[in-house]
């Protein structure tokens, strides 16, 4: 295949995806995704939980957070993004998207990352996926703005995914301030204000219906099932993930009752 020529990303714009040096097939599979397109993107090898040493990892991400143990892989994860932030900051770029190798990039991407004219007032994150579970909700604002006959929309509760992102040169500076102290998976921490203080004070975006779908190879899934305790150990991480799920609806009740929020299922 020829490769298009590059398109001129927004002025700022570094665009990265996520890959272990073991999955170098889906690696290279994004890198001829991107070159189909002509867009420009780097290629940043994450953390491979299952090649470092636990006190590598733990230098990272600790082992236990606040719903208790938490997964190698979810772990190796959060460390990976959070090094991809780190490495975004020894540049001088304004704007990071970040992806990982499991996405499906289209050609209706292109027109959103030649340009930021579009991008909300006071935004910190926006997120162009979606996570398709269809019995989850979330809540948005009553109204957004369109651009490209999308409608963005800021966010208000939990949103699984960090599969593709969106986030400005100050909110990763805040976020790799968290490196050794990470308490939760890495979308918790971005996506739910319930349990992460990031979150709660993060201006966060959607792009709905979603520019970018990931495809989750089978069996290779990040962790989604936590290690489990036995007795009260037990029981209060359950409570715990329980409040992690809820991810911040509660304070978004009274602004639902007088028109300012609503539901949405993932678009």
């Amino acid at each position: 295949m020829t490769n298009k020529t590059l398109i001129s990303l927004a002025p700022g714009l570094e665009i990265a995806v996520i890959s272990l040096a073991r999955h170098a097939a889906r690696g290279a599979d994004m890198q001829r995704q991107a070159a189909a397109l002509g867009l420009p993107l780097r290629l940043f090898t994450g953390f491979d939980a299952g090649a470092e040493s636990e006190e590598a990892l733990s230098a990272l991400v600790p082992p236990i957070g606040y719903a208790g143990p938490m997964p190698a892989k979810d772990r190796g994860c959060t460390a990976s993004h959070l090094l991809l932030l780190q490495s975004f900051l020894t540049g001088s770029a304004s704007h990071l998207l970040v992806l990982e190798d499991d996405v499906l990039l289209e050609p209706a991407l292109l027109p959103w990352l030649e340009a930021l004219n579009w991008w909300p007032s006071g935004a910190d994150i926006v997120r162009l996926e979606a996570w398709g579970d269809p019995q989850r909700f979330h809540v948005v604002s009553r109204r957004g703005h369109t651009h490209l006959g999308r409608d963005l929309l800021r966010l208000y509760s939990m949103h699984p995914g960090t599969a593709a992102y969106l986030i400005t040169r100050a909110s990763a500076e805040r976020a790799v301030s968290w490196i050794g102290r990470m308490p939760v998976p890495i979308d918790h921490f971005l996506f739910n204000p319930g349990v992460s203080s990031f979150a709660a004070q993060a201006n966060i975006w959607q792009v709905r219906p979603a520019l970018i779908r990931q495809v989750l190879p089978a069996g290779d899934g990040i962790a989604r099932v936590a290690e489990k305790r036995a007795g009260l150990d037990g029981l209060r991480d359950q409570w715990r993930r329980g409040v992690q799920d809820l991810g911040g609806m509660p304070r978004s009740l009274g602004p639902m009752l007088v028109g300012q929020r609503r539901l949405v299922r993932p678009l």
